[in-house]
């Protein structure tokens, strides 16, 4: 009888042990996505797309005073850490393991992750613009296409 009690309170105390352990291992999880986010500028980010779509809405409402423009830029600075936690965070920790953002951290802070961090943005614009071109591209060769089939 003693015995069985010494097994079920090991098993309970292996399991509180366990259950803190996985708890300090997704609370550890969480702050190194939040690292690498910070890293890879991902807040940065998306102040960059809310400052155009707010240069959207000032040619929209140009009679709006600049201050009020200027507040809302104030208000989306100080929950964009909050935006990251609550939207970003979940995302990267569905798809990526602890061991994949300790890998990615640590790729980010050698000089070429810094290098590939610093070019993305400009590699971006022009991956882009050549996707629009050839687009046009594709397009106009569908459109003769169809013409030489007939279709118009």
């Amino acid at each position: 009888m003693k015995r069985s009690y010494l097994v079920v309170l090991a098993l309970v105390l292996g399991l509180g042990f366990g259950t803190a352990y996985g708890q300090d291992e997704a609370i550890t999880k969480q702050a190194d996505i939040k690292k690498l986010l910070g890293i890879t500028g991902a807040s940065n980010t998306g102040l960059r797309v809310f400052s155009q779509v707010i240069g959207m809405f000032q040619r929209a409402h140009s009679d709006v005073p600049e201050v009020v423009w200027i507040e809302m830029v104030s208000e989306a600075e100080a929950k964009v850490d909050a935006f990251v936690m609550e939207m970003l965070v979940p995302i990267y920790d569905k798809h990526l393991t602890h061991a994949d953002i300790k890998e990615l951290i640590a790729f980010y802070e050698t000089p070429v992750g810094r290098k590939l961090l610093a070019v993305m943005p400009q590699m971006h614009r022009e991956s882009r613009t050549a996707g629009e071109i050839w687009g046009r591209e594709f397009a106009r060769t569908v459109q003769e296409r169809l013409a030489e089939k007939g279709y118009e």
